[in-house]
């Protein structure tokens, strides 16, 4: 049933799959290159200009169908393919299938069967054992019924000897008669015979008793000896009834194994169908090899084509990144040099004001000397006042002074790592940089013993706002700096990749390559103007 199956469907498919020798001419003729090359020289003798490019259109377009009818020849063949694998796999599978459901049905028949009469036979040993035990309760009963008779015909033996004594007894005791000693041998007499009788009386007794058990005896054999009747019926039958079942059992065993000998030689003629069926499958593996190598070299050549698409435009997307960045880095340092020369004006105010009034201070006291040499202790408080007060703003002054250098320092610093960055760095530029960590290192931060005074609170404000704006130009510096050398990175891969394309991409590596140089050049300049 299986080969006819496989053949009705070989015989459906054989009309859209390839033949054997059209594969073996395709596997053959893979090495061979066919180039149509026409006889133009003698055509175009004869043609006019016109007619050449009428010749040459129509050729392009013959090509162009021809490339048309190959590509669509080419998915033909590869649904063709991927249907016979298809087809091949889902018979392979539902004959697996199959055959496994069959040979566990058979496994699952068997075992049931062996349980069956395991179970069957259990009954038959609790028939055997209850005869057993109703042999022996016989057995029991036999030998009390014996032991009943002997009891019984000693009583009787033992109620004729008491008769006899009783009656010798009466014979004497009529014999005495009356006299002065007759009433207590007739005592005697009469205990001796009231002693016999209720003897008598339990003998009597006993001997009901024994015949009732006898009786009782009598019933337990009769029903004894029905129950075993019946159970040698229920095993007699149940015997046979085994004997049915294993005959059966044997029947159906015989049958399974002449299923499991089919079910044998079903499975050599599916390896048969099987082995054709690879063969099959390894004449589609070769066709599917060629279609996929005439795919991988379309499909790398649109990779590369995609990948240069989207390496063209991230570059893009970071050059109007870092544009945009540089405009508000331009912007935000306008700012921050607006802001310091306002606080330079300022504090060029406050110097020319605390100037002024260290004049007329001085003016002050020097007219004060001249007037009296007598001073008084309130002049002498205002006077320690204002020479405290000054030095406090030379202190001051000194302090804002060195602020002010140490960020001028930092921002010179900042634009030389800046400038070295676009260029190579020189020993100078490493020895000025040292130089100056070495001076920071020496001239730590340091803050005034005294609070501001209220008249240079706006100076102080002022100051604090400028180093502000410094720390964070400095931040950003740093981030454009590292931001230029992940640019710098991604530039050097590009170029590597684009250096190692095909010669038909020659024109997009330049236009990369000038995207680059004007990246880096653009860069420089930024950095430059920082």
């Amino acid at each position: 049933m299986y080969s006819q199956i496989f053949r009705t469907t070989d015989l459906d498919s054989r009309p859209s799959s390839p033949n054997q020798t059209d594969l073996n001419t395709s596997v053959v003729s893979r090495g061979k290159h066919v180039h149509f090359a026409p006889d133009l020289d003698s055509i175009l003798v004869s043609l006019d200009e016109e007619g050449v490019a009428g010749f040459l259109q129509q050729q392009r377009d013959i090509s162009l169908d021809i490339k048309n009818e190959l590509e669509h020849s080419l998915k033909r063949l590869r649904n063709e393919a991927q249907d016979l694998l298809e087809l091949s796999a889902r018979l392979t599978n539902s004959k697996a299938r199959q055959e496994s459901k069959m040979l566990e049905s058979n496994t699952v028949q068997i075992k049931e069967l062996e349980e069956d009469l395991d179970y069957k036979q259990k009954p038959c040993e609790n028939c055997k054992l209850q005869i057993k035990n109703m042999e022996e309760s016989m057995s029991d009963c036999l030998k009390r019924e014996n032991l009943l008779r002997s009891d019984l015909e000693a009583a009787l033996v033992k109620i004729a000897q008491l008769l006899e004594e009783r009656d010798s007894a009466h014979s004497d005791v009529i014999a005495e008669g009356y006299g002065t000693g007759a009433g207590a041998g007739a005592c005697r007499s009469l205990d001796d015979v009231s002693s016999p009788r209720t003897q008598l009386s339990r003998l009597a007794h006993d001997l009901d008793a024994a015949l009732r058990d006898r009786d009782d005896m009598q019933q337990q054999l009769e029903a004894a000896n029905r129950q075993l009747k019946s159970t040698r019926l229920f095993v007699e039958e149940q015997a046979a009834e085994r004997e049915a079942e294993r005959d059966e059992f044997a029947a159906r065993l015989h049958e399974g194994r002449e299923e499991n000998s089919r079910l044998a030689a079903r499975l050599q003629t599916n390896a048969r169908i099987l082995g054709e069926v690879e063969q099959l499958e390894t004449q589609t593996r070769e066709m599917n090899q060629i279609i996929t190598d005439l795919e991988t070299r379309k499909a790398a050549a649109d990779e590369q084509l995609k990948t240069t698409e989207e390496k063209i435009t991230l570059l893009r997307d970071i050059i109007a990144n870092l544009e945009n960045q540089l405009e508000q880095k331009t912007v935000r340092e306008t700012e921050v040099l607006e802001q310091l020369e306002e606080m330079r004006k300022t504090i060029d105010e406050r110097d020319s004001k605390m100037r002024a009034v260290l004049g007329e201070l001085e003016s002050l006291r020097s007219e004060r000397v001249d007037q009296s040499e007598v001073t008084c202790l309130k002049c002498c408080q205002e006077e320690d006042r204002y020479a405290e007060m000054v030095e406090k703003v030379k202190e001051q002054a000194r302090w804002l002074e060195d602020k002010l250098a140490r960020c001028t320092r930092r921002l010179e610093r900042a634009h030389e790592r800046s400038s070295a960055c676009t260029s190579e760095r020189t020993e100078d530029v490493s020895l000025r940089e040292q130089k100056d960590t070495h001076l920071e290192m020496k001239s730590p931060e340091w803050s005034p013993r005294v609070e501001p005074l209220c008249e240079l609170a706006r100076v102080w404000a002022r100051l604090e706002a400028h180093s502000r704006a410094a720390d964070t130009a400095l931040k950003r510096i740093a981030d454009l700096e590292m931001q230029r050398a992940q640019l710098k990175d991604v530039a050097q891969r590009n170029r590597n990749n684009l250096t190692t394309g095909d010669a038909s991409q020659v024109l997009r590596r330049r236009n990369v390559a000038d995207t680059a140089l004007r990246l880096a050049s653009f860069l420089k300049l930024t950095m430059i103007d920082i």
